[in-house]
């Protein structure tokens, strides 16, 4: 077995389960409470092995967003991408009910980096679903940060403020959404100009 990839998974496993400890650790500590001592004790290593991996315990935090922002960029091509609409409803939903997003995009640490990242690459993917023609370069930039970023923020406002009326609440959330991206994206269309 060649020791340089095993030394590679080794570095990686240990890389992931400071980083498993961390998020662990939220649940018990705010986040400005974690240190090197709380995290190695979580994790079971000794110090030496946590300075190997980091400098700092901020890097731990910015190494699980990295983590997130590549991870949002499977979940948004997974959950998103629509050729006839945008909505980021779907998307958001996702991040929601997964653990690690909860705690820490829809907790009280998340950071500007992170959100614009996310925000940015949202932009990225769904630029193409508007039907050429219809915006200015410019427009569509806008609209697509102000769909996508509405979204983002109701999904934060509905986690730490859950709707008393689900039901209601949630078909007028679809509603809202489906009714801008309908009036102002449209449907793509097919090569003849037909709605698909």
């Amino acid at each position: 077995m060649n020791r340089g990839s095993l030394k590679d998974r080794r570095s990686r496993f240990t890389k992931k389960e400071i980083k498993s400890s961390y998020i662990r650790l939220m649940d018990v500590y705010p986040k400005e409470k974690i240190n090197v001592t709380l995290l190695c004790k979580e994790a079971d290593i000794n110090r030496g092995t946590f300075y190997l991996h980091y400098e700092t315990i901020d890097d731990v935090w910015k190494d699980i967003e990295n983590d997130l922002i590549q991870d949002s960029k499977k979940i948004f091509d997974e959950t998103m991408f629509d050729p006839k609409t945008v909505d980021a409803t779907k998307f958001v939903e996702h991040l929601r009910e997964t653990e690690v997003w909860s705690k820490i995009f829809y907790g009280p640490y998340v950071s500007m980096h992170l959100h614009e990242e996310i925000l940015n690459n949202a932009v990225k993917m769904l630029a193409d679903t508007i039907p050429e023609g219809r915006f200015s370069e410019e427009e569509k930039r806008v609209y697509l940060h102000f769909v996508i970023g509405g979204c983002m923020a109701v999904e934060r406002d509905r986690f730490e403020n859950p709707w008393k009326d689900f039901d209601k609440t949630n078909d007028f959330y679809n509603e809202l959404t489906f009714l801008v991206s309908e009036k102002y994206a449209g449907s793509a269309k097919n090569k003849k100009g037909e709605k698909k």
